[in-house]
């Protein structure tokens, strides 16, 4: 054991500090960077979907491979920001698994597909997971990727004052998971740089902050919403969206303080045979149901400008508008279809 004393508890540097606050520069890079990236994901899962149901092999290793292709295709691009996690099944309990040849599996209609990756543009860098399943999922799989979702769209709808700190929001997304008692063992939420680091400190939305004090937040500053589960030997289910400090809009301001929420910029669509909807209650719903609206209007748009045609019916297909009461089943056929053209409507109130 090393002494107390002889233990140095440094602050962060302010250079750090600083760094971490996006200018509106770098905000603008940063969401353009991840709508490209959002692009070259739906582009890519639509053609993994439908090659993978017409019994055509892909694996891990392959689909990390051609997904770095579609990522190329887009504007700015550089680089992956980290080794894409591309898991299928069991390998996707392992939080930080790595596709290598030894442990290499098929992509199949049967086993969950977890996709964990990102991209470096010269105008921003990106971290985004979707959890996949092509097939008929179980009822345990749908409950525990519902409760993920929830955890989800409660931290990034969360409105907090100004002092409260990023280890302080890591509960709120725990919480739809500890209900039925499961839980995950890493952070919620890491921050992301402009072009640097994919993880970018010293903020971080988790319990075992490497200080074990916490920082505050700053509009303008990036991070990830990433709970997750995992079930040893079986699946890991994992949704990764990047968000941005902002502004709360509030109708209060007790003793001048200030109250901040998030706002989501990545947009790939989640999975719908794996939502209950009667898990989720009306504000995730209607949260969700904005969330679509953007994804039509923001990514579906750029996949119609790059001519991706199956990208666009695959976001279509998946970003349709959910009943907000007496949801009977989490089946696709519960979901009412919404006219585009009202969607794109509706977005302009929307953020």
């Amino acid at each position: 054991m090393v002494d107390k004393n002889r233990i140095i508890d440094s602050e962060p540097s302010p250079i750090a500090l600083l760094k971490v606050v996006k200018n509106p520069v770098e905000i603008k890079g940063m969401k353009n960077a991840a709508l490209k990236d959002s692009v070259a994901i739906v582009d890519f899962i639509a053609m993994l979907e439908q090659q993978v149901k017409q019994g055509k092999h892909w694996d891990e290793i392959k689909a990390a491979k051609i997904l770095a292709q579609f990522r190329r295709e887009q504007e700015g691009f550089q680089g992956e920001s980290f080794t894409t996690i591309s898991a299928v099944g069991p390998n996707g309990a392992i939080i930080h698994y790595r596709p290598q040849i030894i442990s290499n599996r098929n992509i199949n209609m049967k086993d969950l597909y977890l996709l964990d990756s990102g991209g470096q543009y010269l105008d921003g860098t990106t971290d985004i997971t979707r959890t996949f399943h092509f097939g008929t999922p179980t009822e345990f799989e749908v409950t525990a990727y519902t409760r993920v979702l929830m955890g989800a769209i409660d931290l990034i709808t969360a409105v907090f004052p100004e002092k409260v700190k990023d280890i302080d929001l890591d509960i709120i997304a725990r919480l739809p998971l500890f209900q039925i008692g499961l839980d995950y063992l890493h952070g919620t939420g890491h921050g992301i740089g402009h072009f640097l680091g994919v993880h970018e400190g010293p903020i971080s939305i988790s319990s075992k902050a490497a200080n074990g004090k916490g920082h505050t937040l700053k509009p303008g500053m990036f991070l990830s919403d990433e709970p997750g589960y995992y079930e040893k030997g079986k699946f890991g289910i994992r949704i990764e969206t990047m968000m941005m400090v902002t502004k709360a809009h509030v109708s209060h301001s007790f003793n001048d303080m200030k109250f901040y929420t998030f706002e989501p910029v990545s947009f790939v669509p989640f999975e719908p045979k794996l939502i209950d909807l009667n898990l989720l209650n009306t504000k995730q719903k209607e949260w969700l149901n904005r969330f679509n609206v953007k994804v039509r209007n923001t990514v579906g748009i750029e996949l119609q400008k790059q001519g991706r045609e199956r990208g666009l019916r695959w976001l279509l297909s998946r970003t349709e508008h959910i009943p907000v009461n007496n949801c009977r089943n989490h089946s696709p056929g519960g979901i009412k279809p919404y006219h585009f053209v009202i969607l794109c409507l509706a977005s302009l109130v929307f953020w």
